[in-house]
Formats: C-alpha cells, structure tokens, sequence
C-alpha cells in the first residue's frame, strides 16, 4: 500500500467516525472555535485596558506619585516584610522630611458587591465607591461638567456627598438639573454635588442592560464621596491606611524626587540595608 492510500484510508476512515459521533464531533468543534474566540476577546480586552490606564496615568502630569502599604505577594515570597499602614502620620512625616511636596491626596475605596444606588424610581448596583479629598479629582485630570469639587469643609465634617462620572449619572437620571438634589446609595443619604465630563468607554467593554454594575467599567462610571465620609459602608479600617498622590514641585527632577521620597519612607518606616520596601512607590 502506497503513501497515497494509506493517506485515502486513513481519511476516509476518520469522516466515517466524525459521522458516526456526529453530535460529539458538533460539540468539539464548538468548543474548539469558543475556545479560540474568548483567548482573542481577552487578549484584545487587555489591551484596551492597558491603553486606558496607560493614558489615564500619562494625564496624571509628571510630578505626580503614587505611593501606598500593598506590596505584592511576590515580594513576600522573595523577602520577610513587615507591614506597616500608610497613615497620616507618615505623609506628615514625609512631608517634613520632603518640603517640595507640595500637595498630598488621599484616596480610598468603600467596596461592597451588595451596595444599591436609588434615585427617583431608578435602582442600579455599583461595586465600589472612591473617597478622595479636596484635591483628589483635580490631581487625577477630572473635570466636572456642573456643579463643584469637594472642599475641605466637606472632608473635615465628612459630608454624605457625591460627584459621578457621565454614565453613571446617566444610568440613574441625573444631569445638570439634578445637582443639589438627594438619593441614596444602600439607605445612606446623599446629595449630588456634581457631575464629571466624560471621558469616554474602555475599549471591549460591554456597555447598557439593566443590571449592569456601572461602577466597574471606567472613570466615567466611577462614584466619588469626600474622604472620610459614608463610613457606614466601609470595611473597618478602610480610610486608616489610604492610598496617595503627592505632587512634588515641578524643580525637582523626577528621578531625583523619587529617590527621595524612597529614602524618606524607608527612614521613617525603620527599613535599614538590605530591608526590602513594604510599601508600593510609583510614578508616571
């Protein structure tokens, strides 16, 4: 039997077993293209990501740095590291030591899967809020399209106040007329205080449906309250050890600002020779 038959037979012999499992070899091939159809989904999802945050952190302006207590798991496999919050009292301290910050803005996330937002007869879940203070939209770029930023009257008394971005606000039927006016989120009081430009859809995401939860499909469904407040909905602890922005003074080279603030944590943070960083320390 020649290559040429054996070929032939061989052929013939795997259609006639397709045909025999025809519903087995249905659902493999199904599989199989559903399987190559979520591996191209994911990846091009990640990239629009990856563009999103990319620009977001770019539009940040370069002086700006991020620093907070996560570390990732990987450095604790690699290094004993010991945890310490990133309170108040080391960005005072930090500051101190550093006087070229010249702006240091908190920011934490009250997250819960079960909070629900009513206004009027519209319900809608969201995931999570964002906290930040007086200085934390205008650190992140966000620009409001009406009403105003909070202030420092607002943090300090923890005021139960609220800026949306344009979708979420749309979701719930709120607009231009609507600032000054009260709902709720999870029984909690608060009053719209204004609402953000918009900034445009992630890439890949889907977008509309009824149950959709808004807040976890970028800035423009994001749902910001002053620092401090609507505690109530909070995981305890949450606003002990923030995350934050520092804006250092534009003088300061970038490199040289952020050894710096390195140097100043580790020095308050007791970190001596070899001691890895327990802390998370970034810029743009």
């Amino acid at each position: 039997m020649n290559g040429w038959t054996r070929f032939q037979e061989t052929f013939r012999t795997a259609v006639a077993s397709i045909w025999a499992h025809r519903m087995r070899s249905m659902l493999t091939t199904l599989g199989i293209i559903i399987g190559v159809g979520s591996v191209i989904t994911v990846v091009n999802l990640t990239k629009g990501l990856e563009g999103r945050i990319m620009s977001d952190v770019k539009q940040e302006g370069t002086h700006t740095f991020f620093i907070s207590s996560w570390v990732p798991y990987s450095r604790f496999k690699t290094a004993k590291i010991r945890r310490m919050p990133m309170d108040h009292q080391t960005i005072r301290e930090l500051r101190e030591l550093m006087p070229q910050i010249l702006v240091a803005s908190p920011q934490s996330t009250i997250f819960s899967p079960q909070m629900v937002v009513k206004a009027g007869s519209v319900t809608r879940r969201v995931t999570y809020l964002t906290a930040v203070d007086e200085n934390g939209l205008d650190l992140s770029n966000r620009e409001l399209a009406c009403g105003r930023n909070f202030t420092a009257t607002d943090r300090t008394t923890r005021a139960p106040l609220a800026i949306l971005g344009a979708t979420i606000a749309e979701d719930l039927g709120l607009g231009e007329h609507s600032v000054g006016k009260h709902f709720t989120v999870s029984g909690q009081t608060v009053e719209l205080v204004g609402i953000l430009k918009k900034h445009g859809e992630i890439p890949f995401m889907p977008s509309g449906g009824e149950d959709e939860d808004s807040a976890m499909w970028g800035p423009d469904g994001m749902f910001f309250v002053p620092f401090g407040s609507l505690r109530e909905l909070a995981r305890p602890g949450a606003f002990d050890s923030p995350f934050w922005r520092l804006q250092v003074d534009a003088k300061v080279p970038v490199k040289e600002a952020e050894n710096t603030l390195r140097q100043g944590l580790r020095r308050i943070r007791g970190l001596r020779g070899d001691d890895a960083d327990n802390f998370m320390l970034e810029s743009n």
